[in-house]
């Protein structure tokens, strides 16, 4: 088992029921092999199996429901995987001529979970690579799915200043006992400012940030659920995780998923949606604590370079 899970999360289009995704295990999708037109004439005289790279369905299991609900409603899922065939680097022989298909080819399994949650259907892919992801999405067919909706911008600053300012805790059962990384923008997406640290909130660099209004769109943090799991994880604006399995701890009895299955399931029908729903409850309450944190932090931030620096009050004009 990867010690690390990468994970991405799509809308599901055109369904009603996830029953309906059992029928998907004889389709595919052909890839054409490209090639130059001065190979094509050679393309032309391959046969048809050997035009393409296959993208088809390794996998669909049956429906199964997590052992808790949301809003009062099973959390049903389906467990498939994705048989890819793709290109190595090398295609040709020496002599310039097509390889047989198994020598230019790699092949790969992809993990996939399908869920649905409050009448709605989502797809978690288990995968970083985006070219991997696209072709995963291929197979799945461009009209059968949408980007899922971005986290609001001001969502990671309001878990970093819940973290400073109240101690990380959320609710009663929910804190956050760490932030040891960040990713955001200042001003526009061409200035791009980053830190990977246990230190992370501590250093000069990361409250600057915050205190000049800088955008947060990833964050890796530590959240203790004491109805669920101690958890470390990273997730940036569009939902996309990375998730470290074995620092992941459980609080709860187990089912019969594997590990990484269920805290990926519980990090996205349980942890993440009670996150949003947090947020969105006290968003508009936080525009104005979000100033006076800036504020503050940017203080400390003047006083510590001013001592750092031995810096004089009257030498600021």
């Amino acid at each position: 088992m990867n010690s690390r899970i990468y994970t991405s999360i799509f809308k599901l289009k055109n369904i009603t029921t996830l029953k309906e995704i059992e029928q998907w295990r004889t389709e595919y999708f052909d890839d054409p092999v490209k090639h130059s037109k001065h190979h094509q004439e050679e393309f032309e005289q391959l046969p048809d199996e050997e035009r393409n790279y296959r993208y088809s369905w390794n996998n669909i299991n049956k429906v199964e429901s997590l052992p808790f609900s949301s809003n009062g409603k099973d959390i049903n899922f389906i467990e498939a995987s994705a048989h890819i065939e793709y290109a190595k680097r090398k295609i040709f022989d020496s002599n310039h001529h097509f390889l047989p298909k198994n020598d230019r080819t790699n092949l790969e399994d992809i993990d996939i979970i399908f869920f649905e949650m409050d009448e709605k259907f989502f797809i978690l892919i288990e995968e970083s690579r985006e070219k991997q992801i696209d072709r995963v999405l291929r197979l799945i067919g461009e009209a059968n799915y949408e980007k899922v909706e971005n986290l609001s911008s001001d969502f990671f600053n309001w878990l970093v200043y819940l973290y400073s300012e109240n101690e990380g805790k959320l609710n009663s059962n929910i804190s956050i006992t760490s932030i040891s990384s960040f990713l955001g923008n200042v001003f526009d997406d061409e200035n791009v400012v980053s830190s990977k640290s246990e230190e992370t909130m501590k250093l000069i660099a990361t409250r600057a940030f915050i205190s000049t209004g800088g955008i947060l769109r990833e964050v890796k943090m530590n959240v203790d659920d004491s109805n669920n799991y101690n958890i470390c994880f990273k997730m940036d604006d569009q939902c996309s995780t990375v998730i470290s399995i074995n620092e992941a701890f459980p609080y709860m009895t187990t089912n019969a998923l594997e590990k990484s299955e269920r805290i990926i399931l519980y990090m996205y029908t349980s942890l993440l949606p009670c996150l949003q729903k947090m947020f969105q409850a006290k968003k508009d309450s936080f525009k104005n604590k979000k100033k006076k944190f800036a504020k503050k932090i940017g203080l400390q931030v003047v006083k510590e370079i001013m001592n750092i620096n031995n810096i004089h009050k009257d030498e600021i004009a």
